[in-house]
């Protein structure tokens, strides 16, 4: 085994138990950061695509009516669901984008309500109000008909000529294409952005494509005060690690918060892909080194040694050696030995069912199966690894690939900086990669909350990005 200099015994010594039972770690400070809750991939395709949709205007007086005849004239309207998008909206109400596209409407020249600003008098009405008052011009809305895919225009044109009031009127209708969200949002965030940038949209606080936003509010309260003490002990892991020639400086942190004792440590690991069994020498880094090594593997199989020490001893089952020594379980330094041998684990629990797992780097693929395999209950890393990475869900996707899967034929694909504020895009982690979102599959057997911890020093820590975590 290769010793670590005597300095990282002497830095290690300073983890220890606080009052809570759990570990405290004094030096390093712990990191300053924030949380960033990952997106799922239903929820990253969500926040990509819009269709076309149809738009016309009509008077304020005849909206039931109209929309009452066109439900019974298209009865295929609502093959694609929109109630995610207000039906009608008041002109000045209208997003500017849209306001631009239609700028050419004959009736837009004709309402004052267009074109007045959404100002409210002393008595609540609008201006656009009062002025068509007193220009005795007829108010209007703006109807949301449906998906451009469910009907040629011509049709649809000639659908609303026929109905009152554009049956034997002075004007004809005028329909008019605009860009729309496909997919309901998941945020009150994302709702106001679409509402601005292409519909008014609802937002009815629920997620369909993740977890519900009460549940990750209320984890993300539980964490936040300690996420950045255990992201230093685990980059302290990875330091030891590296220092001692072992890996890379690459560490991860289980934590028990429901233990007995309080919140508790149960196992540190560092990556220990170079250590070589035969020799006392890191082996030659010239390929991917003991991929079951990785420190997120490491600290798998320290949960599982402390999990079998503590069955009965009728229960327990002699441990092959050579599995302990693949998937290097012993603890090898400083650090990982100060946990290691803790009693921090209650007994009677299954795998890693509901702990938490705290990674300076995002796992790769393989470390995210281990994840869902283990039944960890969340998991937070700290630096993106783009094009290795199994976690999170941003990918450029085709837009064939989207329409052929729902069916359309008119699904483009944004990417808008628009959409979201800087801090917004930076907490949503907009960074395209491979676009696994393992964390959170609805065909894969087990779920797991997850998040980017955001580091305000924002440290490299010394990894390639094509390095397998």
């Amino acid at each position: 085994m290769i010793s670590p200099p005597s300095s990282l015994d002497q830095a290690s010594s300073h983890v220890n138990h606080g009052s809570s039972g759990g570990f405290r770690v004094p030096d390093p400070q712990p990191r300053k950061g924030r949380l960033a809750a990952l997106r799922t991939k239903s929820e990253a395709q969500a926040s990509l695509h819009v269709i076309d949709g149809y738009l016309v205007q009509i008077p304020l007086k005849s909206a039931n009516n109209v929309l009452k005849a066109l439900e019974r004239a298209i009865p295929e309207q609502n093959a694609v669901n929109l109630q995610h998008l207000r039906r009608f909206t008041k002109p000045e109400f209208l997003p500017d984008p849209v306001r631009r596209s239609i700028a050419s409407s004959p009736w837009h020249r004709q309402d004052p309500s267009f074109r007045a600003s959404a100002t409210s008098t002393d008595d609540g009405a609008s201006i656009g109000d009062q002025a068509a008052k007193e220009d005795h011009v007829e108010l209007t809305l703006y109807l949301l008909i449906c998906a451009a895919s469910i009907l040629p225009k011509e049709r649809l044109v000639k659908i609303l000529s026929s109905l009152p009031p554009f049956a034997g009127g002075t004007l004809d209708p005028t329909v008019h294409t605009i860009r729309i969200p496909l997919i309901p949002p998941t945020s009150e965030e994302q709702s106001k952005q679409w509402s601005q940038q292409y519909w008014p949209t609802v937002y009815k606080r629920n997620n369909p494509f993740g977890p519900h936003p009460s549940i990750v509010t209320r984890a993300e309260d539980e964490i936040r005060s300690s996420t950045g003490q255990w992201m230093a002990l685990a980059a302290r892991a990875g330091l030891e690690a590296a220092t001692a020639s072992i890996g890379e400086a690459i560490g991860a942190v289980v934590v028990d918060r429901n233990a007995p004792r309080g919140c508790s440590v149960v196992a540190v690991a560092g990556d220990a892909r170079w250590k070589d069994e035969n020799t006392q020498y890191d082996r030659p880094r010239q390929d991917s080194g003991n991929v079951m090594a990785h420190a997120l593997m490491r600290a798998v199989g320290m949960v599982a040694q402390k999990r079998c020490a503590l069955l009965p001893r009728r229960d327990q089952k002699p441990i092959d050696p050579a599995e302990v020594k693949n998937f290097a379980a012993e603890p090898l330094t400083p650090v990982e030995r100060a946990v290691f041998f803790e009693d921090t684990l209650a007994a009677g629990g299954y795998l890693c069912l509901d702990l938490e797992i705290y990674i300076t780097h995002e796992p790769c693929i393989m470390c995210s199966m281990a994840l869902l395999h283990s039944r960890f209950g969340r998991v937070i890393f700290g630096k993106r690894m783009p094009r290795t990475g199994g976690l999170t869900a941003e990918i450029e996707e085709s837009t064939s690939t989207m329409s052929s899967s729902l069916g359309l034929s008119d699904v483009r694909i944004e990417r808008d900086s628009n959409m979201l504020d800087q801090s917004n895009q930076a907490q949503r982690c907009p960074v395209p990669g491979l676009g696994y979102g393992l964390f959170w599959r609805p065909e894969l057997n087990w779920k797991l909350l997850g998040w980017q911890w955001l580091d305000d020093e924002n440290p490299e820590r010394g990894c390639g990005e094509n390095l397998h975590i």
